[in-house]
């Protein structure tokens, strides 16, 4: 694969990512308490990424203050994470919503790590919500694969990447659900257990 090839191949694997967040490229910076602040953040933005401010301990005030500093350093887009065991986390979504920040990244549990993908591609019927989880079960079309001659030494769009995705989960003691709307779209919700209380699956 040529450079050109490879650049183009990735324009279309982030173009969503990249269209979602406002940015050049969809990487998204880490969020790391006392680390990701306004320089880090703004310089990450300014680069073309997605710069993440980790709210941490901080208090209101002190967020607020971030957040304003990181505006006066990059007019790009960036986020504020937010750990929902915080004891004033309403106050601090409410410094988010007054300053106007447009992304706000959610993180912890008392017992997992949460994770929500959502996307908007027609939904799946309730009658095959259950056979994706079977492996080699695909709505792609024959032509996307084998027959088209395409090089496909990779398993995406052959149905197991749901299958597997759920495998990993549970062997970590999480899980991994679908809520569907047909004609609109699905949710998929990835549990990762964040106490060391599960036993992993013997594979």
């Amino acid at each position: 694969m040529t450079p050109r090839a490879a650049r183009d191949r990735l324009d279309g694997l982030w173009r969503r990512g990249c269209a979602f967040l406002g940015v050049d490229v969809a990487v998204m910076g880490g969020a790391m308490t006392w680390v990701s602040e306004r320089n880090l953040v703004a310089a990450i933005s300014n680069a073309g990424g997605f710069g993440v401010i980790a709210c941490g301990s901080m208090e209101p005030d002190r967020l607020r203050d971030e957040i304003r500093a990181t505006k006066a350093l990059t007019t790009r887009p960036f986020g504020v994470n937010l750990i929902v065991m915080h004891p004033r986390l309403t106050a601090l979504a409410q410094v988010c919503i007054d300053d106007n920040v447009g992304y706000v990244v959610l993180a912890g549990g008392m017992e997992d790590v949460s994770i929500k993908i959502t996307d908007q591609g027609g939904g799946i019927p309730r009658s095959s919500v259950e056979r994706v989880w079977n492996y080699a079960y695909t709505t792609a079309q024959a032509s996307d694969s084998t027959e088209s001659g395409r090089d496909v030494d990779q398993l995406a769009g052959l149905g197991y990447g749901l299958p597997l995705c759920r495998l990993y989960a549970r062997y970590f003691g999480g899980d991994m659900n679908l809520i569907s709307l047909e004609g609109f779209g699905t949710d998929a919700y990835i549990y990762l257990t964040r106490i060391g209380t599960h036993e992993e699956y013997i594979l």
